[in-house]
């Protein structure tokens, strides 16, 4: 099989996900470029690789071998998969193993139900926070330190401007007369 068409099962596969390219990678333990070289067909994937490509698509590990004999792979979709999917940004926790485990989702609507209930069973759940909110929060933290800074700034640039005052006409700061 062309190391073009891998790449593009790949990238489809990817896609149909909804992942991005840096979550894949992620997922499959390997480098964003190393995924983007193997969506491109730039070089045949190794055995870690292709290990880690199974991981992060839900594909079986003889998915390679599936698409030289002209088949797409079987796609195993986790009840995991499909909480993640149906709940953006929530991660993995162990609370959330825990919570999953012996479920069988079908569905996306059933795996929103499975968030709704999860976020009401554990709703100060440190280990399961919102990237969006962790984000918001960053952000915030950044806003004040750069209102702190930019107040910090004026008051540099006024004790500037009361020292130049302070100044004889033909000083210069260095306490010399100009010439």
């Amino acid at each position: 099989m062309e190391l073009h068409t891998i790449g593009q099962a790949i990238r489809t596969r990817r896609e149909l996900l909804r992942l991005s390219g840096r979550e894949a990678a992620r997922r499959a333990s390997v480098s964003v470029t190393a995924w983007f070289d193997l969506e491109k067909g730039k070089h045949p994937p190794t055995a870690a690789t292709q290990r880690g490509v199974a991981r992060a698509l839900s594909w079986p590990l003889d998915w390679l071998d599936s698409l030289d004999a002209g088949e797409a792979p079987v796609t195993t979709v986790t009840s995991t998969d499909l909480f993640l999917q149906a709940n953006p940004g929530m991660y993995v926790s162990d609370e959330l193993r825990e919570f999953l485990a012996g479920r069988q989702l079908l569905d996306l609507d059933e795996a929103r139900s499975a968030g709704d209930e999860f976020r009401q069973l554990y709703p100060d759940n440190g280990a399961v926070v919102s990237r969006v909110g962790l984000l918001e929060q960053n952000v915030t933290q950044l806003q004040v330190a750069v209102e702190a800074l930019a107040a910090a700034v004026r008051r540099l640039t006024a004790q500037l401007q009361d020292d130049d005052d302070e100044l004889p006409g033909d000083a210069t700061p260095s306490g010399r007369a100009s010439r």
